[in-house]
């Protein structure tokens, strides 16, 4: 009887030590985590002025030193900073439009251009503009110029204000040397066509440097294909006396 009773105690002994050992040893399931990335949409640009796309052709650095100064609109001693380019621009995308950039970081400048073929300008189906104070695709000062009239607007993340505009009275030569002209000082622009002044522009929302562009076929209704031809493509650093 002593051994059956010992026999029973040693087998219990031995279940109670597996059972010990195995919740030692034991783990859990390792725990999975999924991260999903959600890419971030990128809206389709349907406005008018439509958007921009990066110009083909790099700048020419200024290797020389070219100083001027001014008295008109104001007092100025101007240093260029890019220039001067020739070159063409040509509409080729339904929501981008061509064009060609200083590669500058500038906040008061003097710019100056020169286009000497606008095709379908006379008709209303071309138009030029200059971009300045910029600082992405989306997030510049636009003065817009068609043939009867002008358009200036702040774009902030793609989001076109309205700040001025006007109407024109020109004869314009399309063949010929049309000329854009913009001073930007402080708060204050000043606009040019053919030596003419035509507005004083409010640039008090955007007192920031920024890139300058020479911008052609702006509007989704000009014609698509038209090569527009510029020269004389200078951005000058303007520093008031």
């Amino acid at each position: 009887m002593f051994k059956k009773m010992l026999v029973i105690t040693l087998l219990a002994l031995l279940m109670i030590a597996c059972s010990l050992t195995n919740s030692l040893t034991k783990t859990s399931e390792p725990e999975v985590i999924v991260v999903t990335a959600t890419p971030q949409s990128v809206p389709v640009i349907n406005t008018a002025p439509a958007a921009a796309t990066p110009p083909e052709t790099e700048p020419v650095e200024v290797t020389q030193l070219i100083t001027d100064t001014i008295s008109d609109p104001v007092a100025a001693d101007l240093t260029l900073l890019a220039g001067p380019f020739t070159s063409t621009l040509v509409r080729e995308d339904d929501y981008l439009v061509p064009w060609y950039c200083a590669g500058v970081e500038v906040e008061d400048f003097a710019a100056r251009v020169t286009f000497t073929s606008l095709p379908a300008f006379d008709k209303n189906a071309n138009s030029f503009a200059l971009f300045f104070r910029q600082t992405g695709d989306g997030d510049q000062y636009r003065l817009i110029v068609y043939s009867t009239g002008w358009e200036f607007y702040n774009v902030r993340n793609l989001d076109h204000v309205l700040v001025n505009s006007g109407t024109l009275n020109m004869n314009w030569d399309i063949h010929g040397d049309n000329t854009l002209e913009v001073y930007a000082v402080g708060d204050t622009g000043y606009f040019y066509l053919n030596g003419y002044r035509i507005y004083t522009l409010n640039l008090k929302d955007r007192d920031y440097p920024g890139n300058v562009c020479v911008v052609s076929s702006v509007y989704t209704s000009d014609t698509y294909g038209v090569v527009t031809e510029f020269q004389d493509f200078e951005v000058w650093q303007l520093d008031p006396q």
